[in-house]
């Protein structure tokens, strides 16, 4: 499999997760099948992919078609931070990397891909500007590959009106009799229901992801039983969290019970 790494977009996993995986995976096998593009590159699914050679076991892939190296480093990006957990140093790196890749992009599509505040992705990006890491443009690319100013230029300021001007009325402001001139600017604010909603993530993703979180647990809590020190603080452990595990039990089952 060729260039494996082009589109590793996110930190390396620490010694512990990247054990937690290996485990997991030599127990279960590779549950969540890794994505490639046309050319067999890993697009999402780097370390599974790695640890399945190392086991010499198979791993199950999806092939992705169709996507430019933009489209297919923001699946990388977006299908790796719902897995991961990062600092602020880290998520500051990450969008980094982001601007890097595609600094051509608007800060609205590094925003999709990262998750981060577009007040953050602009400071990362001024900050890349200014050290020559990426140049400035006066232009970005939407993700439906219009091009758009980079930002709109200043509104000029008011000039001052002549004192003993006086208030406008609903005659000289066309507005219609019996309204005053803000009673529009109220009629033209959007009601709540009338703004845009995000599209939520789809059931299947939020719930593949949840199954490769909660297996993972799953077996860090059968390493913690299996320690040779368990049997002795397993009294402690029990008056402690006998009531969270039983909770957490009895939702799962009631999960599954939906399912079933």
């Amino acid at each position: 499999m060729a260039d494996v790494v082009r589109y590793q977009v996110m930190p390396p996993l620490s010694a512990d997760e990247y054990q937690d995986l290996f485990e997991d995976i030599k127990e279960n096998g590779v549950l969540v099948p890794i994505l490639v593009d046309e050319d067999e590159v890993v697009i999402d699914g780097h370390h599974r992919s790695k640890i399945a050679a190392e086991l010499g076991i198979p791993c199950p892939e999806e092939i992705i078609t169709g996507k430019s190296e933009a489209e297919k480093r923001g699946m990388a990006f977006g299908l790796n931070l719902k897995r991961r957990h990062l600092n602020r140093e880290q998520r500051r790196a990450l969008i980094a990397e982001s601007l890097k890749a595609d600094p051509q992009l608007s800060n609205r599509e590094h925003e999709r891909r990262t998750g981060a505040h577009k007040n953050t992705i602009q400071s990362v990006r001024e900050e890349l500007e200014s050290t020559g890491q990426i140049a400035q443009s006066s232009t970005r690319v939407s993700g439906d590959g219009r091009v758009r100013p980079a930002s709109q230029p200043p509104r000029p300021e008011p000039e001052p009106e002549p004192e003993g001007t006086p208030e406008p009325t609903a005659a000289s402001s066309g507005v219609a009799p019996g309204f005053e001139p803000g009673d529009l600017e109220e009629l033209n604010t959007p009601r709540p229901s009338e703004t845009h909603q995000p599209r939520a993530e789809a059931i299947t993703s939020q719930f593949t992801s949840a199954i490769s979180d909660l297996t993972r647990v799953a077996n860090r809590f059968r390493r913690i039983a299996d320690d040779k020190n368990f049997p002795r603080n397993k009294e402690k452990v029990a008056a402690m969290y006998r009531h969270d595990l039983n909770r957490l039990i009895g939702e799962l089952q009631t999960i599954a019970d939906e399912i079933n």
